[in-house]
């Protein structure tokens, strides 16, 4: 299952810190974990006072905000990315079994 990144930027310098420092995390748990990261930029053309103004960059990791106004630090990210997995993985334990036949023996497997 892979993780959703989204980084809303502006044209400023720690909007520039924050995709580098997805990428890298990005490039990380792919290598290290072996965790795909599917990373989504959307960029504002904005320069740093309105970035400022409106809280560029913002980093989602799933439905997670990350950071907001800052860069994140790569661990940021990386923790981010393995609590969305394990909120993704909750209740999952094991392999899925094909429902139960019911008294007509629907679905393909014998009553009991």
């Amino acid at each position: 299952m892979p993780v959703k990144v989204r980084v809303y930027a502006g044209f400023d310098y720690k909007s520039r810190l924050a995709v580098d420092a997805v990428r890298e995390a990005a490039v990380i748990l792919a290598a290290e974990y072996a965790v795909k990261v599917d990373v989504e930029v959307l960029e504002f053309p904005f320069g740093d006072d309105e970035s400022g103004e409106l809280g560029l960059p913002e980093v989602w990791v799933g439905d997670r905000l990350v950071a907001r106004g800052e860069p994140p630090s790569i661990a940021a990210i990386v923790d981010a990315a393995f609590k969305e997995l394990e909120r993704g993985l909750a209740g999952s334990v094991g392999i899925p079994l094909p429902p139960l036949a019911n008294e007509e023996g629907e679905n393909g497997l014998l009553s009991v």
